[in-house]
């Protein structure tokens, strides 16, 4: 009896600081997406941020996930072996935030950037090791059950016993541990620890708000808190089955889409940014208030001023169509729901990606930097470009209009529909293409400077990560039209009757 109350009291006490960690999370990223959190907090938020998602991953088990089999050493070793990694995420932001840091947190920074090759290149020594050792361990114990990735693109079965299955056994397993760090564990953790878990909590807390039919603060704050870590964990759990690895492999690639929502446009609106990345984007990253005001004062009043709200409203409108669309696509896919928009959708839609191309407010090129890779999404004036404004936005309007009656009819609403689904798949390819050219240009050169010195063995890793990426990104983008071809030509799933 004495023991059941211990243990009840100990998980209680674990409950409480589990709670205050959780506020803290909240807290702090509510701070820091204001700009208003101090620098040393910043950093102790990111630690607990990776620690929290480290954490996940260690509950969800990487093993079961690969093999169908816990190991909980092997683990916390496949963690351990993927941050070290990422430390040169971790150098990265030494080198963004050394400026706003503290007096002791600066020379933390200060030293981390002095030795940050000697850095680098010890904790790729460190992971690159663990991830060998770990896929010998692997292939020499190991026994492959369904459901999981190696049952996916391997046969099931205990260890091998020839020497040729011994190989390629191993070979499928270190590469499936690569693969899992360059296309989950990396974006995962540089998206939701780093660059977009200020934006995503305060998405969180709105769509809990307003979703919420009894407001709990006890639940409110945990639901709040492990929003992404949820999301996290459900999306790992694509990769354990045939039927959908192909759709989480797509799924990673929409995502880089819903994350530039949280990165740009989230920041434009409001006008704070993360320094992390804007520190290196240069110029082109003013906020749309700022070009909206100067606009406003450039044009007479009347029309032209009336045309310029609604010029930046259905450009902000249709970027996040586009941004976010992709997503909405996968997710329909994903559950059945078929891949038709209403009419009202497909008007606005066209109204606003229009509207974008005539008067655009954005421009989306390659970001350029040394120590950034992706897309940049900037802004501009769409005073100064040749296009009337009133006549321009007259246009758009009609052509919603037109679409939304015109889609009525049911074939006309069809061809609206794929016309939509063609033009959102364009954008998403355009995209990529940015996304992979940047990153082929860094790792072109990377790789490069590597093999001419003695850090070929880095070098070496760095040429499989590459490899990896070029897999994932051509690969992901035709497996993602491919399942949208596949998903047009099913109705979407009925509903299920009342009980």
């Amino acid at each position: 009896m004495v023991y059941q109350h211990l243990r009840y009291a100990l998980y209680r006490v674990g409950e409480r600081i589990e709670e205050l960690i959780l506020i803290f999370l909240i807290l702090a990223n509510i701070f820091d997406f204001f700009e208003i959190l101090p620098g040393d907090l910043d950093y102790v938020k990111k630690i607990v941020s990776w620690t929290a998602l480290g954490y996940l991953l260690y509950k969800a088990s990487l093993t079961d996930i690969f093999f169908s089999e816990r190991r909980r050493g092997a683990d916390l070793l496949l963690i351990l072996a993927y941050f070290s990694l990422l430390f040169k995420d971790f150098i990265l932001y030494a080198k963004s935030a050394v400026d706003e840091a503290g007096a002791d947190l600066s020379t933390f920074y200060s030293f981390i950037i002095q030795h940050d090759l000697l850095l680098t290149r010890w904790s790729i020594y460190l992971g690159g090791a663990i991830l060998v050792v770990l896929s010998v361990w692997f292939t020499w114990r190991a026994t492959i059950r369904d459901p999981s990735v190696m049952a996916t693109i391997h046969e099931e079965g205990p260890p091998p016993r020839t020497v040729m299955k011994w190989i390629e056994r191993w070979f499928l397993t270190f590469f499936l541990l690569v693969t899992f760090f360059v296309v989950v564990f990396n974006l995962l953790m540089e998206w939701l620890a780093i660059a977009v878990d200020a934006p995503l909590v305060i998405v969180g807390i709105f769509f809990f708000i307003f979703k919420a039919k009894a407001f709990s603060p006890e639940s409110f704050v945990y639901r709040v808190g492990t929003f992404s870590e949820e999301f996290l964990d459900r999306f790992i759990r694509l990769f354990h089955t045939k039927d959908k690895i192909l759709l989480g492999i797509s799924g990673m690639l929409v995502l880089h889409l819903v994350t530039d929502v949280g990165n740009f446009l989230v920041p434009y609106i409001v006008g704070f940014h993360d320094v992390l990345y804007f520190e290196h984007l240069g110029a082109g990253h003013e906020s749309l208030l700022f070009h909206m005001a100067a606009d406003f004062a450039a044009v007479p009043f009347g029309a032209e001023k009336v045309s310029v709200l609604w010029g930046y409203i259905l450009n902000l409108i249709g970027m996040l169509m586009l941004l976010c669309l992709p997503s909405v696509l996968w997710y329909r896919l994903f559950s059945d729901r078929g891949l038709s928009f209403s009419p009202a959708a497909l008007s606005m839609f066209f109204m606003s990606v229009v509207s974008s191309l005539l008067l655009p407010a954005f421009g989306i090129r390659m970001i350029g930097s040394p120590n950034l890779v992706g897309v940049d999404i900037v802004t501009q004036s769409i005073v100064g470009t040749a296009q009337p404004l009133v006549r321009t936005l007259s246009l758009s309007l009609a052509i919603g209009a037109a679409t939304f009656l015109l889609a009525q009819n049911r074939f006309l609403h069809r061809m609206y529909n794929l016309l939509g689904i063609a033009g959102i798949l364009g954008f998403f390819g355009y995209y990529i293409f940015l996304y992979f050219g940047d990153i082929f240009l860094y790792y072109a050169g990377t790789v490069e400077s590597f093999f001419g010195t003695n850090l070929a063995l880095i070098g070496a890793y760095l040429f499989i990560f590459f490899t990896v990426t070029i897999l994932f990104y051509a690969g992901g983008f035709f497996v993602f039209v491919w399942e949208i071809l596949k998903g047009g030509h099913h109705p979407a799933r009925p509903a299920e009757s009342p009980q």
